[in-house]
């Protein structure tokens, strides 16, 4: 949101955070996006985290990631979206880490702690 820009800074090895994935994203794959709030099902996704249809269009289980060394990240609440595909808004308002560091690098950082469906 405009009021709070995200801040950068470290996670410290321990820290614990989820992420929704789906489709044929394995957990070994995680995105550049996660929260440190508790995902229960897919409407928080779209809802509270404001994860457009387009940007993440199947949703099916959610990892929770353990930090194994620091990390660098930005951190900040949830901006909201519209998501043309289902002509909705999404309020956001969650919190939100976005991983800075390349794709291919980020499992060095991080273990699957666990992983568990949603609907």
């Amino acid at each position: 949101p405009d009021w709070l820009p995200p801040q950068e800074t470290v996670l410290a090895p321990g820290t614990r955070f989820q992420m929704a994935i789906g489709g044929e994203q394995t957990a070994e794959q995680p995105g550049s996006f996660g929260t440190f709030d508790n995902i229960d099902e897919v409407e928080d996704v779209r809802s509270g985290l404001a994860v457009r249809i387009e940007w993440k269009p199947e949703v099916d289980r959610v990892v929770t990631y353990e930090v194994t060394q620091a990390i660098p990240v930005r951190v900040g609440p949830v901006g909201p979206q519209i998501d043309g595909g289902s002509c909705r808004l999404l309020w956001g308002r969650w919190s939100q880490l976005q991983m800075l560091v390349p794709t291919d690098q980020r499992m060095a950082y991080l273990k699957v702690v666990g992983i568990r469906p949603i609907r």
